[in-house]
């Protein structure tokens, strides 16, 4: 464990592997980890374990409300934790099934970059199970991780979207999600789904929820749900 003053304190987790704590604004700390499937695991055990942190989870880094980086860092390092046995489904199972007609603008890109054809890569999106790491970016933008590997290549544009259209599917940097509302982007977009991602009146009015696992189905129609 290395500590000066406000440095990130370091440790290493016998499931998660190497832990870092660090200061994130007046009151919080977040604890960087390996990636997906470890922010997955320590969220679901500081829930179970510790709620008053109040977790909430990033790409690879979980925020917490605390304000003591050594206390927080031997707590963590002493979580009970599997990856191999920790959920990952929160409030949905089975997995929600979100259908998608894949005619987006950059289908044919995406295709150009993997080596693959349009229809193969319809097939590797809608062919994975993939799971709700966090909510970011606007309203109910959830981040999925499961993208297919050969699908995981494929960067940000290099120059975004100044307007994406609500429903978009897109992927970018080893990451797919659907934009809940009309913003600027800069994913590739593969197509679009007619599910209401986001809806004020629903309670709650996020369609999901880190954990949450999903899967696409490829259709000729969006359906609205």
């Amino acid at each position: 464990m290395a500590s000066t003053n406000d440095a990130p304190l370091t440790g290493t987790h016998t499931s998660l592997g190497p832990v870092c704590v660090r200061p994130y604004g007046h009151d919080h700390l977040l604890i960087d980890v390996g990636g997906p499937p470890a922010v997955a695991a320590l969220r679901v055990a500081l829930e179970r374990d510790h709620p008053d942190l109040r977790a909430r989870p990033g790409w690879s880094s979980v925020l917490v409300r605390s304000d003591n980086p050594g206390r927080l860092l031997t707590l963590v390092l002493n979580l009970d934790i599997d990856l191999n046995d920790a959920p990952i489904a929160s409030a949905v199972s089975p997995p929600r099934v979100i259908d998608v007609v894949y005619d987006g603008p950059d289908l044919g890109l995406v295709a150009s970059l993997t080596g693959l054809t349009p229809a193969e890569v319809i097939t590797a999106h809608s062919a994975c199970l993939y799971r709700v790491v966090f909510l970011g970016f606007t309203r109910a933008f959830a981040y999925l991780d499961g993208l297919d590997p050969r699908l995981s290549m494929v960067p940000r544009l290099d120059t975004p979207r100044v307007r994406v259209p609500a429903g978009s599917v897109g992927i970018a940097a080893g990451q797919t999600g659907i934009y809940p509302m009309a913003s600027p982007g800069g994913w590739h977009l593969l197509g679009h789904t007619d599910t209401a991602l986001f809806d004020s009146s629903r309670v709650p009015p996020s369609l999901l929820a880190p954990g949450d696992l999903v899967n696409f189905r490829s259709v000729h129609e969006a359906v609205t749900t």
